[in-house]
């Protein structure tokens, strides 16, 4: 009898011992393996990009587009400059002479050859975009515009449009207009600069003030 009691307390024991290490083993969850850490921690160190950062590669090409317009407009007002001392070597003092202003019949005339003649390139309203611009290797001048327009003086002007711009597609037309058609038609050219004088800010491009 005694060895049957002894041999269920064993057989007890061992039992008691079993579920304590199977209980042990179960609560223990597998941990993630090294590998797995690491490809963890390498994603969560990774820089994210984002549409905001995005624009940081385009920053070298905006300054290249922002450098090339300066350098456009400085080629541009340094032609300005040349045709300037070619109008003043050719006119001499008359270059500062002033020019009357033109009546109210001369006017109409004006408006009507430059209608027939000038809108072409530098359109119906003078700002330089008539049909024929966009086939031009430079922007025809724009007329309303009031600072760019009085760069020359009116005896200048007059002179550009009897003898042409050196360097730009602006022909002469002393061959074509008499000169009082000329005159005229001036006279309607700088009525579109003070028409203009009350219209705000222009856009100054690549023209070639004729």
């Amino acid at each position: 009898m005694k060895a049957r009691w002894g041999i269920g307390v064993v057989a007890a024991a061992a039992l008691v011992s079993a579920a304590v290490l199977l209980a042990s083993c179960g609560s223990g969850a597998p941990g993630p393996k090294p590998e797995a850490q690491a490809t963890s921690s390498a994603k969560q160190a990774a820089p994210q990009v984002t549409a905001q950062s995005a624009p940081a590669a385009s920053q070298p090409r905006q300054h290249h587009e922002a450098a090339g317009g300066h350098e456009e407009e400085g080629a541009h007002m340094k032609h300005m400059a040349e045709v300037k001392e070619w109008l003043k070597k050719e006119l001499g003092e008359d270059y500062e002479k002033p020019v009357p202003d033109v009546t109210a019949a001369q006017l109409a005339e004006g408006k009507k050859v430059f209608e027939q003649n000038c809108a072409p390139c530098h359109g119906m309203t003078g700002k330089g975009d008539g049909p024929a611009a966009a086939a031009l290797p430079t922007k025809p001048a724009d007329f309303t515009d009031p600072e760019h327009s009085a760069y020359y003086s009116d005896a200048g002007r007059i002179h550009i449009i009897e003898k042409g711009s050196p360097g730009t597609p602006m022909v002469g037309w002393e061959q074509i207009l008499s000169e009082e058609q000329i005159r005229s038609v001036y006279g309607y050219v700088k009525s579109l600069r003070k028409g203009s004088a009350e219209g705000g800010e222009h856009e100054h491009g690549d023209h070639d003030h004729n």
